[in-house]
C-alpha cells in the first residue's frame, strides 16, 4: 500500500511532509537491520550510499551477461 504523496494547494509536493516520510522509512530500515542482526548475528548485506540522489535498485543476478558484453567491447 503506497502512501499518497500530499501536496500544496498549487498542486506541488508538500517536501516538508515527504522529507518526514522519508526519515520515517529511514528509521523503519535502521531498526529492520537492527532486529535481523539481533536475531542472526549477522548484519544485512546492502550498501548506504551518501549520494541521496543515486539508486541502484534491486540487486539481480545476470547470469554472466554483463560480463559477456564487457569481454565483447574489448575485443
Amino acid at each position: 500500500m503506497a502512501a499518497p504523496i500530499k501536496r500544496n494547494a498549487d498542486g506541488t509536493v508538500d517536501l516538508g511532509s515527504l522529507n518526514a516520510h522519508v526519515s520515517h522509512l529511514k528509521g523503519k530500515y535502521a531498526q529492520n537491520a537492527a532486529n535481523y542482526e539481533a536475531n542472526t548475528g549477522h548484519k544485512m548485506q546492502f550498501q548506504q550510499h551518501d549520494d541521496p540522489h543515486k539508486h541502484d535498485g534491486p540487486k539481480h543476478t545476470n547470469d554472466g551477461e554483463e560480463e559477456k558484453e564487457e569481454e565483447k567491447e574489448k575485443q
